[in-house]
C-alpha cells in the first residue's frame, strides 16, 4: 500500500505537506505510510485517496497490477537484465490479454513509476494500450503521456534485420512511440 500511496500522491503532482494540510494529517504520518513504517486504517487510506481525487474500487484477482510488474521490471533493470524485463512486459501482455475487462482496466488504472529505462517504459504504455484497446476498453491518461514516447526509434527484437518489414508488422500503438514490435511477438503460444 505504500507504493500506491506514493504513486498516487506524486502522479497528483502533491507534496506530502500539501497532501497532509488537505486530508487533516500530519506530514510525518504520510511519510511514514509512504515508507512502510506504519499501517493506516481504511479510513485513513480512503481520505488520503480521496483527497488526490482518487478512490478505491475494490477489484478482486490474483493477476498483478502494471503497477506491480514495473516494481519488479524495475529491479531487473537495475541489474542489468533486460532480458527478464522483456519477459515480465510479455506476461502483462498475457495477463491483459486473459483478464476479464473490468479486471484489464483496473490492472492498468494506476499510474506505475518509471522502471529506470525510457525504452521499457514506452512500451509497457505501448502493451496496455494495444491490450486495452483490443478489448475496446478506454485506455488510462498514463499510458499517453509524454514520457512514455521515445525521442528515437528502437528495435525491440536485436535479430530483426529488415526495418520496412518490421515497421510493417508493428501495432500503431508501438510505432507512435518509436517502437518496432512485430505484433506475433505479443501472441501467446
Amino acid at each position: 500500500m505504500s507504493t500506491i500511496f506514493k504513486a498516487l500522491r506524486k502522479s497528483a503532482g502533491v507534496t506530502q505537506a500539501e497532501l497532509a494540510k488537505k486530508a487533516g494529517l500530519y506530514q510525518a504520518n504520510i511519510s511514514e505510510i509512504e515508507n512502510g513504517l506504519i499501517d493506516p486504517s481504511f479510513s485513513t487510506v480512503e481520505r488520503y485517496i480521496a483527497r488526490l481525487g482518487y478512490q478505491l474500487v475494490p477489484v478482486p484477482t490474483r493477476i498483478p497490477t502494471v503497477f506491480d510488474f514495473c516494481l519488479h521490471i524495475n529491479e531487473d533493470i537495475a541489474i542489468a537484465r533486460e532480458d527478464w524485463a522483456f519477459r515480465s512486459i510479455i506476461q502483462l501482455n498475457d495477463n491483459l490479454t486473459q483478464a476479464e475487462p473490468e479486471v484489464a482496466n483496473a490492472l492498468a488504472a494506476l499510474p506505475p513509476q518509471s522502471v529506470g529505462d525510457k525504452r521499457f517504459d514506452a512500451l509497457i504504455a505501448g502493451v496496455v494500450q494495444y491490450r486495452l484497446e483490443s478489448k475496446k476498453l478506454p485506455v488510462p491518461g498514463w499510458v499517453n503521456r509524454e514520457d512514455r514516447i521515445l525521442s528515437e526509434w528502437w528495435t525491440v527484437d536485436k535479430k530483426a534485420n529488415k526495418f520496412d518489414d518490421l515497421e510493417n508488422t508493428t501495432p500503431a500503438c508501438f510505432k507512435s512511440r518509436r517502437i518496432l514490435l512485430a505484433e506475433s511477438e505479443l501472441q501467446s503460444v
